[in-house]
């Protein structure tokens, strides 16, 4: 039941955004980001509360050079932008209609709805308003959604997982949307977020905290968790595996390693769970354990999978003469671009096959940087195209090398330039 605010003043107090300076009511910057009029929200702040954009393309496929399909950059105060934001959720998310059959009441959410709730709360309550120069981003693929704030968790990635009061920055802001109903109680909207995707099937969010470089990203993969060559896989070991096992076993066979945490983003959380699978994943020799942290699938179960994939690769089919036709074109085509590109490139650079990308790559690199951090210092979304265009040719060239040069797939692989790279900076 609504009730019209008949004192505001009072309820401002009650809720701790006015303070007493001087004999004076002053308003705090919590109440002016939540409540304020629009030119005061930008006085306070001077960039934006959010940028929004949907791409309608694959993120592998698009490049920060292409142009979005629909953009809106909102400078209004939080209560203003998630309703908007709603607006232009609802124009793009599904919504299958249904009849729940006990109450014959029409059920329309769409699936993944408290998924994108909680993570655009998230951009909202827990982002830095005490930088004023980085927005918060929320980028929609046709594959994934992309969320990324100014300001990391305090928390650790494992720590996000449980089920318990955190340290958070902005507690009056966070406060006031729980009390309001659109936040979940404190501490479960991570979780919250990964049961909501984990009912679509889908691969565990990825979870990108940036203490170094104070940020926080959220990526909503659509990506199917169980794949057809896992359940083959399943089916031929004859193992009685309980639901949480097939989940571990189809997060280590999308990457080269896992961890407890990794493990604990399938299994709903629980830490303690999540160790007890994958030592279950040991002993069946399904995984192998690489450290005390890390595992990975047993090689014969990583040949066995392979050859499950390889079979459903080859089941899509061979293209017909059309498309064949159709990908000579754009190969002639993409080449000659290319090599266009590359005598212009070298032309106004003069330099023997180091791009400005690349020395630039090399000069951030100084002080050992993972891929992801170098991305964001370059401005660049898509990995394949970054790793593939700039920092293989420079490994290749020895101009940068890995700081784990014998896993070069691990998550806590790094890059810094050579002795080749630093003379090359000097120049």
């Amino acid at each position: 039941e609504q009730r019209q605010i008949e004192d505001t003043t009072e309820f401002l107090k009650e809720w701790n955004f006015i303070i007493t300076q001087s004999g004076q009511h002053v308003l705090t910057r919590a109440a002016i980001l939540l409540f304020g009029q629009d030119r005061c929200v930008r006085s306070l702040l001077p960039r934006p509360v959010l940028d929004y954009q949907r791409i309608d393309t694959h993120f592998e496929n698009w490049s920060a050079d292409e142009r979005w399909n629909d953009r809106v950059v909102f400078e209004e105060n939080l209560f203003k932008t998630w309703r908007g934001l709603i607006a232009k959720y609802a124009r793009v998310a599904e919504r299958p209609f249904s009849i729940d059959p006990s109450t014959m009441r029409r059920t329309d959410d769409p699936p993944d709805h408290v998924a994108f709730r909680e993570a655009t709360i998230n951009l909202l309550i827990h982002q830095d308003y005490g930088d004023l120069y980085r927005k918060a981003l929320l980028q929609w693929f046709t594959d994934r959604i992309r969320f990324w704030n100014p300001g990391d968790a305090f928390a650790t990635k494992a720590q996000l997982l449980e089920f318990r009061e955190k340290e958070i920055r902005n507690p009056l802001i966070v406060n006031a949307f729980r009390r309001i109903g659109l936040s979940d109680q404190a501490g479960t909207g991570i979780r919250a977020i990964l049961r909501n995707w984990h009912q679509l099937g889908y691969v565990p969010p990825v979870i990108e905290n940036d203490k170094a470089g104070k940020s926080f990203g959220l990526v909503l993969l659509k990506k199917p968790l169980v794949t057809k060559p896992v359940k083959q896989l399943v089916e031929e070991l004859k193992a009685h595996l309980p639901t949480e096992q097939i989940n571990v076993l189809a997060m280590a066979a999308h990457q080269d390693e896992l961890t407890v945490t990794d493990a604990a983003m399938v299994t709903g959380g629980n830490l303690k769970d999540a160790g007890e699978a994958l030592n279950d994943l040991c002993r069946q020799q399904l995984l192998t354990a690489l450290d005390e942290r890390s595992y990975a699938l047993a090689i014969t179960i990583r040949d066995k999978l392979k050859r499950f994939e390889d079979a459903d690769n080859a089941d899509a089919g061979k293209p017909d003469d059309d498309q064949v036709r159709d990908q000579v074109r754009d190969q002639v085509r993409d080449q000659v671009r290319d090599q266009v590109r590359d005598q212009v490139r070298d032309q106004v650079e003069g330099r023997a096959g180091l791009s400005q990308s690349q020395i630039d790559v090399l000069r951030h690199s100084v002080g050992d940087k993972t891929i992801s951090e170098l991305m964001q210092v370059m401005g660049r979304t898509s990995r394949n195209k970054f790793r593939n265009q700039v920092v293989h040719p420079l490994l290749t060239g020895g101009w940068l090398e890995m700081t784990i040069p014998d896993k070069p797939n691990s998550s806590k692989q790094k890059y810094r330039p050579t002795s080749k790279g630093l003379d090359a900076l000097k120049e």
